[in-house]
Order: C-alpha cells, then sequence, then structure tokens
C-alpha cells in the first residue's frame, strides 16, 4: 500500500523498545542498539515515516522518541504492559502486514495470501509460530487474535488506520475517511474518481445498478476492497454515511423484500448497524 515500506526488522523494534518512556540523542540509541549511528538514522527514518517514532532538533543534536499519538501511545502501552510479549518476533518481515487482518474475525491463510500478496509458504510458515507462542488462535477456519492480548488489537487497529489515511493522502489528499476496518476504508471525496484501486461505495454503487437516488456531492464515496461492492453492502453504506436521510430509508424498506437478509445482516454487523438495521426491519413487518 503507499510507497511507504510497511514492515520493520528485528532491529527497529529493539529501538522502540529502548525509547519506551524516552527521548534520546540518536547517538544514544546507536549505543543502545550496538549500530553505528549512520545505520541508525536509517532505522530512525524509516520508523518515522510509519508514525510510530518522531524527530525533534534540540541546538545540535537529535532527539527522538515514541510520538503521543494515538498511534504510539498504544505502542507504548503495549510495550509497557506486555514486557514478555516477543515483539521481534511479531513484528519483524511481514508481521505488520499479516497481523492486522488477523483482528477479529480474521482470515483463513488462503484468505491472507491473497489480501496481502504473500505467498501460501510464507503465510502457513509464520501462523503456526505465532499459534505456538498463544497470540493467535484458530478458529472455524479463520486465525484471529487471541482474546487475551486486547492491548496487541489496539495497535494494530490503529496502525491499520494510519496506514489508511497515509495510503489515501498520497493519492488523495482533500478526501476524507468515513470509516474503516483493517485493510478496507470508504471515503467521500468532491469528485467522481476513475481509479482501479477504488470501488464506488453507497449511493454512488446504488446508481450503477440503477437505483437512481438524487444525492448531492457529498455522496461522493468510495471503497478500497478486494470485491466490487454488492447490492446488500451499497445500501449499508448509505445508511451510514447519511442514515437520516429520508429518501435512503424508503428505498432501503422497498428494497427488504428482494435482497439477500443474510448478507445484510453480514454487512449490518461490519458497519456497527446491526441496531439499526433490526430496527427498521421490524417497522417494514
Amino acid at each position: 500500500m503507499g510507497k511507504i515500506r510497511w514492515s520493520v526488522n528485528k532491529t527497529e523494534v529493539q529501538a522502540l523498545r529502548a525509547l519506551r518512556g524516552k527521548k534520546l540523542p540518536v547517538s544514544e540509541l546507536a549505543a543502545a542498539l550496538s549500530k553505528s549511528s549512520s545505520w541508525t538514522s536509517e532505522y530512525v527514518e524509516h520508523l518515522e515515516s510509519l508514525g510510530l517514532l518522531e524527530k525533534k532538533r534540540k541546538n545540535n543534536k537529535v532527539f527522538v522518541s515514541i510520538p503521543k499519538t494515538p498511534l504510539g501511545e498504544s505502542l507504548s502501552v503495549l510495550i509497557s504492559e506486555e514486557p514478555m510479549l516477543n515483539l521481534e518476533t511479531l513484528f519483524a518481515g511481514s508481521g505488520l502486514t499479516i497481523l492486522p487482518l488477523l483482528l477479529k474475525p480474521g482470515y483463513s491463510a488462503r484468505e491472507l495470501a491473497t489480501r496481502t500478496s504473500l505467498s501460501m509458504r510464507t503465510v502457513k510458515g509464520i501462523l503456526p509460530r505465532w499459534r505456538r507462542m498463544g497470540v493467535v488462535l484458530l478458529e472455524d477456519g479463520k486465525y484471529c487474535i487471541s482474546y487475551r492480548y486486547k492491548l496487541l488489537s489496539d495497535f494494530l487497529r490503529k496502525y491499520s488506520e494510519h496506514k489508511n489515511v497515509c495510503f489515501l493522502g498520497e493519492r488523495f489528499p482533500e478526501a476524507v475517511i468515513v470509516w474503516q476496518w483493517r485493510d478496507e476504508f470508504m471515503f467521500s471525496i468532491e469528485q467522481q474518481i476513475a481509479d482501479p484501486d477504488f470501488l464506488p461505495a453507497g449511493l454512488s454503487r446504488l446508481d450503477s445498478i440503477n437505483f437512481n437516488l438524487a444525492h448531492t456531492q457529498e455522496y461522493y464515496c468510495y471503497y478500497i476492497g478486494k470485491d466490487t461492492v454488492s447490492e446488500e453492502e451499497a445500501l449499508i453504506q448509505a445508511l451510514y454515511v447519511d442514515g437520516k436521510n429520508p429518501r435512503i430509508k424508503r428505498h432501503f424498506k422497498k428494497q427488504l423484500n428482494y435482497i439477500d437478509q443474510q448478507k445484510l445482516q453480514k454487512y449490518a454487523g461490519k458497519y456497527g448497524l446491526k441496531t439499526t438495521i433490526k430496527k427498521m426491519v421490524n417497522e417494514n413487518g
């Protein structure tokens, strides 16, 4: 995703551990890592691009620390509260590519390989190791983060959100993310776009399948995902973006008898609208 290399190595994870609760000159960080200042400066530049570290110059020295951002704070808490968790093994290599996708409900090994463009050999080589560590569970054919590691899940969620914002910012700086989960997000933009990486969402998608609902530019919503947005998901997205719009609500109720109820409930859960949808279904009789 994007131009940034969204992965870390073991030395970079060790650097983050060394910076917990501290602000160090690059030279002191280099000494703590037993690395040269030039190598350490490269690690610092990379970690800064990931939002995991920040630099500040004071006099003739550059100080580095974990930033006081939601992402940085979640990392600091994880390092402090889970000191026995082997983050070097978890995060290094493809770890930060795969782990955010293991937030509940997770994915199968094949789905992970498809979504990450990694080989099945790589994915299947990593997952058993994480299971032995007790960090990852296998439930109903899907791998997911263990319930025990809430702080890890919190960090991975923040990392994924930061990654999504950076990716969208590189392509459309004026766009605004209105919903996101793991490697998927929906955003609003005041123009129509033609980009194969983004799919029409909400009302734009409903328009494309011949449900003409008048709307303004604020409804030019797009979605990054692997599959075309179904009618059921488009309806849920439209309600998510503007659930008080009477035109959308009327159309939703009109379509209730013609759409897949199982899919509808699935997407209601995905977008956090289960209660809203249940109420609308009951009102519709």
